[in-house]
């Protein structure tokens, strides 16, 4: 499935314009090839070949026509690398058109394009590391939240692997006893009696199950409640935005309709993370454009877990401050009244507490007069939407937490129900063991002692080039 002799080479920074870029290569001639392309004064090619593990070299590498573009080169050599191989990182201009040029040029002497995943599966298939730590790279590489980030890194750090290895060496235990039970059958030899075996296979139900038990999924995780701040256009809410996430995200201007798409990003809690939603303006559409970036606004009214709808008070009792009818909202709104720097706080409040009660918010507290522009209870808006996710959309991950694919739980759940198949065969020790072997099998699976081509494949495929 994958060749591991041979060297490959790709392009492992993200695709894009940056200030740098790497090329990546691993396999047996990975410095005769770094070397056709990169030269430094430093040291003359043959110094370059006997460079030790963990060298760092400036250079220049030719693009041809004696053209050179400033370069350094990483050297890690086998079998100390990631994928135990002799691997160099070659580091230049972050152009896209440099980096394939050079690229083309190691591919026409001689190295492979590496398929998504393949350094990693060289890691995985040299015993660098297990499959849960290669799931982990994967889970990292695409990881949009800290919360992803943390489940990645425990899985990186081992702590499937290890829980894995626990039960299977149980297991294993369990089986060796029940083997030798039926091969001393003839004997006035016992290893353990029927009640014992029970008690062992038990044993090891109960941490398994616990193990699902306390788990989430990397579904649970990937999906962050979808707050959604809506409103018409010009009241101010991609100014709140780029407020509540610190940073300027959305475009702000005086003039109307200037956001003409969903702008997601996610937004840290106290407790968590929630992907915050800025959207077009709602109201009169005044050209096809604008009409197909209010049917994008009312779609993620319609989908998210909270609304944050802003009312513009110079508009007074204008319909475009209010959601539309047709539209079922989520069961908690929080209204908000900005621009409150050109009014009193409190005249806003007179003019519009009428009008808040039209709408089903929820809570009774979600109504609040804001300014972004004078940072003026910015606070208080990402407080109230902390009070209105924490209790019903945040996902508790404690250091302790297990992240698990829909493939290891299901591995997990299997393996529990050979256990309890081997639980009810105890008095027939050669169906137990089968089972036992079965139960093996399936927690093999996670750690990759027992996996099957295919699997591995899907794992794999889920990587970028160059990872």
């Amino acid at each position: 499935m994958f060749a591991l002799e041979d060297t490959i080479t790709a392009i492992s920074s993200p695709p894009g314009e940056a200030v740098r870029g790497v090329l990546r290569l691993s396999g047996p001639t990975a410095l005769e090839l770094a070397k056709s392309l990169f030269y430094s004064e430093e040291l003359d090619s043959v110094a370059f070949l006997d460079l030790p593990g963990r060298s760092r070299i400036a250079g220049r590498c030719w693009l041809g026509d004696n053209i050179s573009i400033a370069a350094e080169a990483y050297v890690f050599r086998a079998p100390s690398s990631y994928t135990t191989q002799d691997m160099v990182e070659i580091h230049t201009s972050g152009n896209q058109t440099l980096l394939q040029m050079l690229l083309n040029q190691l591919l026409s002497n001689g190295a492979r394009l590496a398929g998504p995943g393949e350094f990693t599966a060289r890691a995985f298939f040299n015993g660098r590391i297990d499959l849960t730590e290669a799931q982990a790279v994967a889970s990292m590489i695409h990881a949009q939240s800290d919360a992803q980030l943390r489940a990645s890194e425990r899985l990186l750090e081992g702590q499937l692997y290890k829980l894995v290895a626990s039960l299977s060496e149980s297991v294993a235990h369990i089986l060796a006893l029940t083997e030798a039970s039926i091969d001393f059958s003839q004997e006035e030899i016992e290893f353990a009696n029927n009640e014992q075996f029970r008690g062992m296979i038990k044993d090891v139900q109960d941490r398994l199950k616990a193990i699902v038990d306390d788990s989430i999924t990397w579904q649970e995780i990937q999906k962050l409640p979808q707050v959604v701040v809506a409103g018409p256009a010009n009241a101010g809410k991609s100014s709140l935005v780029n407020k509540l996430l610190g940073m300027d995200r959305a475009i702000v201007s005086n003039i109307a309709g200037t956001t003409r798409d969903l702008l997601t990003a996610p937004m840290k809690l106290s407790d968590g993370e929630c992907m915050l939603i800025d959207t077009a303006g709602l109201g009169e559409v005044v050209d096809p454009l604008a009409g197909q970036t209010q049917e994008l606004s009312r779609k993620a009214l319609q989908n998210c877990d909270l609304l944050v709808w802003m009312m513009d008070p110079t508009r007074g009792d204008d319909t475009a401050n209010y959601p539309p009818e047709d539209i079922k909202l989520p069961s908690h709104v929080i209204v908000l009244v900005g621009k409150a720097d050109l009014f009193e706080t409190n005249k806003i409040k007179q003019q519009f507490w009428d009008k808040y009660f039209k709408l089903d918010c929820g809570l009774p507290d979600n109504f609040l007069a804001i300014s972004p522009v004078a940072d003026f209870n910015i606070d208080a808006v990402r407080k109230l939407i902390e009070m209105n996710l924490t209790e019903r959309h945040s996902v508790n991950i404690t250091a302790m937490t297990v992240t698990l694919t829909v493939r290891q739980r299901q591995a997990l759940i299997d393996a529990n129900n050979s256990l309890a198949s081997a639980y009810d065969s105890v008095d027939m020790h050669e169906i137990a063991a089968l089972e036992l072997r079965d139960a093996l099998d399936y927690l093999g699976t996670i750690s990759g002692k027992v996996t099957p081509d295919e699997i591995l494949g899907q794992i794999f495929g889920q990587f970028c080039i160059g990872k």
